[in-house]
């Protein structure tokens, strides 16, 4: 990750941006377009996580923790479901954005699963 001035540093690339700095809503970057636009600039692997930890956090606010692992497992398998739909619904080899949402969304539930269970 560079940011314009050659800096490779996460805090360099990120100082002008509140959302990064906010301590009680850290996924508040999901709103930020700031932010938005940092992200699609930079590497992509940085921005991959950022939107996993994003949804993993959206998804722990929503959702409580105490799930069994059977429940994690029908979730995670909705969600391969859904991207599997996704997939086949689109010819192309590259990925769309829905596929890349799903993507996203079984990652999250499969580190959500990891963290909860143990």
């Amino acid at each position: 990750m560079t940011t314009q001035q050659g800096d490779t540093s996460l805090s360099a690339a990120t100082s002008s941006a509140p959302c990064w700095s906010c301590v009680g809503y850290p996924g508040c970057f999901e709103d930020c377009a700031k932010q938005d636009a940092w992200l699609k600039k930079t590497d992509s692997q940085q921005h991959i996580i950022v939107s996993i930890l994003s949804e993993l956090y959206r998804a722990e606010r929503i959702h409580q923790p105490g799930m069994t692992k059977a429940h994690y497992y029908a979730v995670i398998a909705e969600e391969f479901r859904e991207y599997e739909a996704e997939v086949f619904r689109e010819k192309s080899e590259k990925l769309t954005e829905p596929q890349r949402r799903e993507l996203v969304q079984l990652a999250a539930m499969c580190i959500r699963a990891m963290k909860d269970l143990g």
